[in-house]
C-alpha cells in the first residue's frame, strides 16, 4: 500500500502581479524614431530611440520697408535650396531580448491600431454637423419669436 508523502510539491500561484516601480533616472521622452542593430549571435537588438527634427535656425532675418514695415518672408540661415538639415537627438538605447522582441512589436502594432481609430472617431465627430439641440443644452440661440 503506497504511502503519502508528507510533502507535497508546492502549488502554481493563480495570479502573478506586476509592480511597477519608476527608476530614479526614469522620465517621459518622445521619441518619433528607433535606430540599432542585432546584437552579436542573435542576443537581441540593440534600440536607440530618437526625436528628429528640422533643425532649428541659428539665426533668421526680415526685411524692413523704408517706412519701418516689417516685409517679405523670414529667411533663415539653415534654408539652402539643397539641403535640408534634420537633427537626430539620442534619448536612450534598450538592449532588448531575442524572446521580447517580437512582443513589444506586436504591442506597438496594436498601440498604433487603437490610435489611428482614435483619430478616425475625433477627425468624424469633428466634421459632423451640428445639430444646435445636441450641442447647446436645447438653446438654439436668441431667437425673438
Amino acid at each position: 500500500m503506497p504511502t503519502k508523502s508528507k510533502r507535497e510539491s508546492p502549488k502554481a500561484p493563480n495570479t502573478l502581479r506586476y509592480d511597477y516601480i519608476k527608476d530614479a533616472h526614469y522620465r517621459v521622452a518622445p521619441a518619433n524614431g528607433v535606430v540599432g542593430h542585432v546584437m552579436p549571435g542573435g542576443g537581441g537588438i540593440f534600440a536607440t530611440f530618437t526625436m528628429e527634427y528640422l533643425r532649428p535656425p541659428e539665426r533668421a532675418e526680415r526685411s524692413v520697408a523704408p517706412d519701418g514695415r516689417i516685409s517679405g518672408h523670414e529667411r533663415r540661415d539653415t534654408d539652402t535650396p539643397e539641403t535640408r538639415v534634420f537633427d537626430r537627438l539620442m534619448l536612450i538605447s534598450c538592449v532588448i531580448p531575442t524572446e521580447a522582441c517580437t512582443a513589444i512589436g506586436q504591442w506597438l502594432l496594436n498601440m498604433a491600431g487603437q490610435a489611428r481609430s482614435a483619430q478616425a472617431a475625433s477627425a468624424d465627430a469633428t466634421l459632423a454637423p451640428t445639430d444646435p439641440e445636441k450641442h447647446s443644452n436645447g438653446d438654439a440661440g436668441t431667437e425673438n419669436a
